[in-house]
């Protein structure tokens, strides 16, 4: 009997420490979907028979009084920019036209940053999402040395996981979201096709990815889509932004990982585009 209640006892409080994390982690990555979009080709939104193509995820970011949108250049590049956009909180679709920043992935060097950024005008902004969505840079964490022993966040939209319902065009998105943690201190990553100056490894298995709510195994979906999502710094109680995604290495390389841009490099060329922007404004 005492045995009994002792098991009884311990089941109860480990349910009772799983909630708790679960609330604490629910907590710290909530705000994370907020800061999160996903993009679409649309060639004739105002078609009610048109169907919208899911492409890939971008983060919101803002510097000062300006906002940018920012996703992996090769998202972007296959359909040259052109009617790529987002939907507003009005549930319209806003094309982003030309990105003000893109780095061409056919230069080794080019191709490790992988990067597209769109200057979202103020009052567009507004639409696309309320201020308190778009990430400040300056929370942002730089000169970050991914660690086995860190713990990361990734949140985006496999494509294959949005749904849109014929009769409506309602957008149903099916994020996939997991904890994870560095990679490029494993034997393996010697395998990896990734330069350690402007990029981040992180592990992936996709036949071993844990529930974030019961830490159970479960199969990841296809990750293609999630290509431009923000990789998260769970720095104890806070989320910083350290990367971009933009590649899955597991086609390329036949290794368990995903690859990130490093965030020092998106925030150099916002940094530019912000002068710009600001000598412009005070031109006018």
């Amino acid at each position: 009997m005492k045995n009994f209640f002792a098991n009884r006892l311990y089941i109860i409080f480990m349910d009772f420490t799983q909630t708790l994390k679960n609330i604490i982690m629910d907590c710290l990555t909530a705000p994370i979907e907020k800061h999160t979009i996903q993009f679409f080709y649309n060639t004739n939104p105002a078609d009610p028979d048109n169907k919208p193509i899911p492409l890939g995820s971008g983060v919101l970011l803002k510097k000062n009084k300006n906002s940018y949108i920012v996703t992996a250049a090769h998202v972007v590049e296959d359909f040259k920019e052109k009617h790529i956009g987002v939907y507003t909180t009005k549930k319209d679709f806003f094309e982003l036209g030309t990105v003000c920043k893109c780095t061409e992935i056919d230069d080794l060097v080019k191709s490790s940053l992988d990067i597209a950024i769109w200057y979202i005008e103020p009052e567009i902004a507004n639409d696309i999402a309320p201020n308190d969505w778009w990430y400040d840079i300056k929370d942002c964490l730089p000169n970050h040395m991914e660690s086995d022993k860190s713990k990361y966040f990734i949140y985006g939209h496999p494509a294959k996981k949005t749904e849109i319902i014929d009769d409506t065009k309602a957008i149903i998105q099916y994020p996939f979201k997991f904890f994870t943690r560095g990679y490029s201190t494993s034997p393996h990553a010697k395998n990896a096709h990734f330069n350690p100056k402007y990029n981040l490894l992180l592990e992936f298995h996709k036949k071993k990815i844990a529930d974030t709510k019961t830490g159970k195994r479960q199969v990841a979906p296809n990750p293609y889509g999630i290509s431009g999502c923000g990789l998260w710094y769970l720095d104890r109680m806070k989320y910083r932004l350290v990367g971009i995604m933009t590649e899955w290495k597991n086609p390329t390389d036949n290794i368990p990982a995903f690859m990130a841009t490093k965030i020092d490099y998106i925030i150099e060329a916002i940094i530019h585009l912000d002068k710009n922007m600001m000598a412009k404004y005070n031109n006018d």
